[in-house]
């Protein structure tokens, strides 16, 4: 019966599933109920509609999330995409799982250093396999993909597919060099996959390449077999056909509008964010030090240690694999620390990833230390310091990931819906937490249709975006089509990186905005935010409406309407979650110093101190109330 047992626990489809429901269980513990920041409302928006999402397009994600929105599920559609994104992220566990028990048994391939066999071998790397697997799984990066609907689980997934299938491919090809590894030709088709998904999968490249050529030689055969995987590699990239198609059917959301080849381009090779690449050493100490600061919140100490222990024993076992993970590692470090954005912690995964195979190496060597000596309590203690290793992910990073509560988005835009005049037009530069969460809410659920919401920064940036708002909006820009032109003249040549004048472009942008909100007023109530309420308020009124501010023509006076908003739901915290606070505490100081300007001191008084209640240390709000507090004296 016990040897019933033991053959049952060593199966491993049965422990890659037990891995997948201990992963999922506790990542639907904590996914967002509802919409989540930053792209979350576009990405879904996208899928939903079978739209274009922000570059590189995505278009392998949004085939995939269109047909988990189709399943006849009772549920909105973002609680099918983050349940999505749970179910991808706990499957690329399982398949990490099947990495690193690979890597065990590859030993042609590393050159691994002799040791004596052993009849339970299978038996340990099983176990090690299963505890290295859900320690990386709860790494706060990899874990916070499963919480809510983004690329980067897809992304993690199809890459540990491929390193997988690459590093059989090359065992079974040294094992068999007579015969084309049928695990190589697969890998090559998930590549094309993954780079269809995400152009970051290019990290891959250092160290696949060395270990390619170092395995099987810088010989004409080799070559043979490269030119013999490149088709199915294409094959893989083909959903990028998407693109152009969807773009040129006139999708609701239509990003880049890739419909030319030179569009096309711009897309996919994500050509607007590449001003924010290699732009100074201040960017590489800047996110350098946030990667070693934020280590110990990726792995607990004691995960650190095991890390520390992989790489001793990496450096003794095999230089080859110790090169081929220093090379992912590597790779993936010096070009994440050179991205200048906020949400870089999905570009350091990679790097994350290596990490989690030096783990599952001292995993390894440590049980197979303690299990040679054979005591049951050296067995049982060195059994229970390993499982401790997920558990102390799961209670080190929980917090840092957990949205089971977080409705702050969709509290904000519905706050915001509440407060508008019907067939108002909102000039905003909100993107995390107002834009991106709103096409949701009017492309999908069809809450305020009648809203005309403009993107600031790509009117400012963008010429693609004029033609969706054309296509969208048909009146909207046709009063300000002179301005419109002239602006445009302007915006191309900079985004064709063709010689222009700063000045010149500034003044058309000034007249397309004035002349925009100008003729908007005509027929439309006008609200903008409080961050670009200055570029209209020289040439209009503004009083505070809610969350937003109001245009009315210079010497109209509008009528002030109070704020109500709740914003403090669940304890997420991240920087959009400040920068949400910080706005709300501005718009409640602008609220005060209108209000101040009005002679109403006691409601000017109180909307400071709610400044600070969301905001405390919100520097304006703190040099209004020490004003005002002098004038109460």
């Amino acid at each position: 019966m016990m040897r019933k047992i033991k053959q049952l626990v060593r199966h491993e489809n049965l422990i890659a599933g037990a891995v997948f429901v201990i992963a999922f269980s506790i990542y639907h513990t904590t996914m967002c109920p509802t919409v989540s920041f930053t792209d979350s409302g576009e990405l879904t928006t996208v899928a939903t509609t079978l739209g274009i999402a922000h570059p590189t397009g995505y278009p392998l994600w949004t085939l995939i999330g269109r047909l988990s929105v189709m399943v006849p599920f009772g549920s909105q559609e973002i609680v099918r995409l983050n349940m999505l994104a749970g179910i991808i992220t706990a499957l690329a566990v399982v398949f990490f799982f099947r990495l690193v028990l690979i890597l065990y048994r590859s030993p042609m391939t590393f050159r691994f250093k002799r040791e004596k066999s052993r009849d339970d071998s299978s038996g340990i790397e099983l176990f090690a396999a299963f505890v290295t697997a859900l320690t990386v799984g709860f790494s706060s990066t990899i874990w916070s993909q499963s919480v809510e609907i983004e690329v980067y689980a897809l992304h993690v997934l199809l890459v540990t597919i491929a390193t997988t299938l690459f590093v059989s491919g090359i065992e079974d090809q040294l094992v068999n060099p007579h015969e084309f590894s049928r695990r190589l030709f697969m890998f090559s088709f998930v590549l094309g996959l993954s780079f269809a998904n995400h152009m970051t999968t290019v990290l891959l490249a250092p160290g696949f390449l060395y270990l390619y050529f170092v395995s099987l030689g810088f010989n004409r055969r080799s070559w043979q077999l490269v030119i013999a995987l490149m088709p199915f590699f294409f094959v893989g990239l083909t959903s990028y056909i998407y693109l152009p198609i969807r773009s040129a059917s006139g999708t609701l959301l239509d990003w880049g509008h890739p419909v030319t080849m030179e569009r096309f381009w711009w897309h996919v090779t994500g050509k607007q964010y590449q001003t924010w690449m290699f732009s100074g050493w201040n960017v590489v100490s800047k996110q350098l030090h946030y990667f070693l600061t934020n280590f110990p919140n990726e792995f607990h100490w004691l995960v650190v240690v095991f890390i520390v222990v992989g790489l001793i024993e990496t450096f003794n076992q095999s230089k080859r694999l110790l090169v081929f993970f220093m090379l992912l590692f590597g790779t993936c470090l010096a070009y994440s620390v050179n991205f200048d954005i906020h949400e870089i912690d999905p570009y350091f995964m990679l790097a994350y990833l290596a990490c989690g195979c030096l783990v599952g190496l001292a995993v390894k060597r440590v049980i197979g230390l303690s299990w040679s000596r054979k005591p049951k309590l050296s067995i049982a203690v060195v059994t229970v310091l390993l499982l401790s290793l997920p558990v102390v992910q799961v209670l080190n990073n929980r917090s840092d990931v957990d949205q089971s509560e977080n409705y702050k988005a969709r509290n904000f835009v519905q706050s915001v819906f509440s407060q508008l005049e019907p067939n108002a037009v909102v000039f905003s530069s909100l993107w995390d937490y107002f834009i991106s969460p709103s096409y949701y809410y009017q492309k999908v659920r069809k809450e305020r249709p009648d809203v005309i919401l403009i993107d600031a920064e790509l009117l400012q940036n963008r010429t693609w975006y004029f033609i969706q708002l054309e296509r969208e909006h048909p009146g909207l820009l046709s009063g300000s089509r002179d301005e419109v032109d002239a602006f445009l003249i302007e915006l191309t040549k900079f985004e064709k990186g063709e010689p222009f004048d700063f000045s010149t472009i500034k003044a058309r942008w000034d007249d397309l905005l004035e002349d925009l909100a100008a003729k908007s007023l005509g027929n439309h109530p006008v609200y903008v935010d409080s961050r670009i309420a200055g570029q209209f308020l020289q040439k209009f009124e503004g009083v505070p409406e809610g969350l937003l501010v109001r245009l009315t023509p210079k010497g109209k006076e509008g009528e002030w309407k109070p704020m109500t908003v709740k914003l403090n739901q669940g304890t997420f915290d991240n920087y959009v979650t400040s920068d949400l606070k910080r706005y709300v505490a501005s718009m409640y100081t602008f609220h005060s110093y209108w209000l101040l300007n009005h002679k109403r001191l006691p409601e000017a008084i109180e909307n400071v101190q709610e400044a600070l209640h969301a905001d405390p240390g919100y520097s304006p709000a703190l040099n209004l109330k020490a004003s005002i507090s002098g004038l109460a004296r």
